[in-house]
C-alpha cells in the first residue's frame, strides 16, 4: 500500500486492527505512521488512535487525538460524534479521579 493516499492507509489500518481482534499489530502501526506522515490530521487514523487510547484507559491521550480531529477543520469529521466522545472521556476521567484520590 505504499504510495496510497493517507485516507486509504488510515482505513486499511482500521480494518486490519479489527481483523486482528483489536490488536495493534506492526502492520497497523506502519499504516498509521505512514498515513499520519502524509497527513497529520487524517481522520480514520486519528479516530483509531483515540479509540485505542480509550480502550487502554489513556484518557488524556484519547482527548488529544479527538481535539486534533476537531481542530483539523476537515469536513469529513463528524463533529457531533467527536464532541460526544470528548464528553464521555471527561466523565471517565472524573470517575477515575474519584476512585484514586
Amino acid at each position: 500500500m505504499s504510495g496510497s493516499k493517507p485516507n486509504i492507509l488510515g482505513l486499511a489500518a482500521t480494518a486490519l486492527y479489527y481483523q486482528a481482534g483489536q490488536q495493534m499489530t506492526p502492520k497497523v502501526e506502519q499504516l498509521l505512521n505512514e498515513a499520519l506522515a502524509k497527513d497529520k490530521n487524517e481522520v480514520s487514523s486519528l479516530s483509531l488512535l483515540a479509540t485505542i487510547a480509550l480502550e487502554n484507559r489513556q484518557y488524556q491521550q484519547a482527548g488529544m487525538y479527538l481535539q486534533q480531529l476537531l481542530d483539523s477543520g476537515n469536513a469529513a469529521v463528524d463533529r457531533r460524534s467527536v464532541i460526544q466522545r470528548m464528553k464521555m472521556l471527561d466523565f471517565l476521567q472524573r470517575g477515575k479521579k474519584g476512585q484514586n484520590p
